[in-house]
């Protein structure tokens, strides 16, 4: 055994060894309950503000995402490529919101290709 490896499990030894110096401040009072986990859920949901109002570009910008899901799920690409500026240009979504949208459209199209696949299978 080399010195190297001697002196590694010597300080590796020491360091689990030496007791911690942390004090706690606040008991773990166990598993919280069911209530207070779904007040939390209903604080949340309640502050939550929704950014995107129904408008007339954006329903545009649903159709023009229909067509562009059809053709590049026939085409077998993802989409994401034609979902963001279509998204950023004619719905002036934030960059953001139109990439984080485009990446559940593409996930979401991808498995109902999926499934589309699967079903035609069992019934051949």
């Amino acid at each position: 055994m080399s010195t190297r490896s001697l002196t590694f499990l010597v300080l590796t030894f020491i360091a689990f060894i030496n007791p911690s110096n942390a004090k706690q401040t606040q008991p773990f009072s166990g598993i919280p309950n069911i209530d207070h986990f779904l007040d939390k859920i209903f604080q949340w949901g309640g502050e939550a503000k929704s950014q995107i109002l129904i408008s007339g570009p954006l329903v545009l910008a649903g159709v023009l995402c229909f067509i562009a899901a059809a053709i590049s799920s026939a085409g077998g690409i993802g989409g994401g490529g034609l979902f963001i500026p279509i998204l950023s240009i004619v719905a002036s979504l934030d960059l953001k919101i139109a990439s984080s949208l485009s990446a559940f459209m593409v996930t979401e199209g991808q498995l109902q290709t999926l499934y589309a696949t699967c079903a035609s299978q069992v019934q051949n």
